[in-house]
């Protein structure tokens, strides 16, 4: 019995393609418990190049399984902790999106039938196009950091771009994906009728009716980006770029202080020293399963079988609120919200994965049912089979939850107008933050009364990350 209990557990393992790295223990760690062990996972996940002994890297590889979740993941903690690998983790994650952009990331889902015979986990993690807009995003604030700000312009302008050409791209894509998806039903690895497995799909998609809830809602654009970009290019007093960008923000937001920043810009920016406050409050959008009962036609029978797919749910908030305190009172203005772009995009991609899925879970459950009507009568030889189908099934039977999981949920930004002092963040009624404005200064623990300043504060429920990103 015990031997059989370590056949059982090795094929489940086999079968269900699990990652060697837990996403819920990563995010776990990132929101509850220790940065550093989450920064640890993910760096373990991401197989980074590695360095040779006369001090040259390796040539990075295409990304497989999970690695470009993990070098999304760790440049995103790597930041946060300020760890100089972060920029490699960024770099290759982008350099893989780049890849995926190429090939397809909706006509990839059906270029690997094999897959179909197990489950989604085991395909390349393909991601999504707001997480490559966020990537460039998250390099320029790292660059700012450093003070390398030509190399902040060109991530900046990356990251609009790569932002504004989604649309353009999930258009095109569709019709290419619909072609491939054509050709999965007709695969010959395909058990159940085409024309049955479309239905059984329509019907299942019309339960996913939550994700129009955004769609009249900002597209694919997230308005910090922008407002982010036209900051930057206002203090580096390029006012062209800078009221092109926060027009663009204000036109997706609606939000006062974009306005009120858009207006200095048009005038030539502020004449009175000001501090911008960067928040990032939150967990992003997650996947969850969600099953549902599939029913397969044998020829002779009728089997009610389950199939498991991914849901989104909405990010989650740690604050309602955000307010510096300190001669005077500000209070944060909410920018965006990862929400819609996530809900956006996850809408186009749902259809083709409910495809596969039901692709999938007909093909398994014929194989299962042949194997067992073959071995009827043949006594162990059938109870095997059964066993071994029931194995199958229950370790096949999973949906694909990978995603990024450590970017916020919500963005804020408050503007301070230098003052002598200190001025406390509170998320909330809790301390999350210290600005003390000096005229003996470093920018580090003390800023300088005289310079525009960015500062990033980053509020992951229990671990609260904060840097000053700009001083000019």
């Amino acid at each position: 019995m015990k031997s059989l209990n370590i056949v059982f557990c090795s094929l489940v393992v086999f079968l269900s393609g699990c990652a060697s790295i837990s996403l819920t223990e990563v995010s776990k760690q990132y929101y509850g418990g220790s940065a550093t062990k989450a920064y640890e996972l993910a760096k373990k996940g991401a197989n980074l190049p590695k360095t040779k002994d006369n001090g040259e890297k390796e040539e990075a590889k295409e990304a497989s399984g999970d690695e470009l979740l993990w070098q999304i993941q760790g440049g995103i903690i790597g930041f946060d902790l300020q760890k100089p690998e972060a920029k490699d983790f960024l770099e290759l994650a982008e350099k893989n999106i780049n890849a995926n952009e190429l090939q397809g990331i909706l006509a990839s889902f059906f270029e690997n039938f094999g897959a179909v015979l197990v489950n989604d986990t085991i395909m390349t993690y393909k991601g999504f196009l707001y997480e490559g807009a966020m990537v460039n995003y998250y390099k320029a604030l790292l660059y700012m950091s450093e003070g390398k700000n030509a190399d902040a312009r060109v991530e900046l302008n990356r990251a609009s771009d790569r932002q504004r050409r989604i649309k353009e791209y999930y258009e095109k894509e569709i019709l290419k994906a619909q072609e491939k998806e054509q050709g999965a039903y007709k695969n010959k690895e395909n058990k159940g009728d085409p024309s049955k497995q479309k239905g059984e799909g329509d019907k299942i998609l019309q339960s996913y009716s939550n994700l129009s809830k955004f769609s009249s809602l900002n597209g694919y654009i997230n308005p910090m980006i922008d407002y982010v970009s036209g900051l930057f290019f206002m203090l580096e007093g390029d006012s062209s770029k800078a009221i092109d960008f926060l027009k663009e923000s204000y036109g997706v937001s609606q939000v006062d202080l974009v306005k009120e920043d858009l207006e200095k810009a048009q005038k030539g920016g502020y004449k009175k020293k000001q501090t911008w406050v960067i928040i990032e409050d939150g967990k992003s959008p997650f996947k969850v399963e969600k099953r549902f009962a599939l029913p397969v036609y044998t020829g002779s029978s009728l089997l009610n079988v389950a199939i498991a797919l991914p849901d989104m749910k909405e990010g989650v908030e740690f604050a309602k609120t955000y307010q510096a305190r300190g001669a005077n009172s500000y209070e944060a203005q909410k920018i965006s919200s990862l929400n819609p772009l996530v809900f956006n995009e996850f809408s186009k991609q749902i259809p083709f994965i409910i495809t596969r899925g039901v692709i999938s879970t007909t093909t398994k459950a014929l194989i299962q049912h042949g194997a067992q009507q073959g071995t009827k009568g043949t006594g162990w030889l059938n109870v095997f089979a059964t066993l071994g189908g029931m194995i199958y099934t229950a370790a096949t039977t999973k949906a694909d939850l990978r995603i990024s999981t450590l970017m916020p949920n919500s963005f804020y930004v408050l503007r301070i107008e230098n003052a002598e002092g200190e001025y406390k963040i509170f998320a909330d009624n809790r301390q999350v933050g210290k600005i003390n404005f000096s005229q003996k200064c470093d920018n580090k623990h003390s800023l300088c009364m005289d310079q525009n300043h960015i500062v990033y504060i980053r509020n992951a429920q229990k671990n609260i990350f904060d840097q000053v990103l700009y001083s000019k």
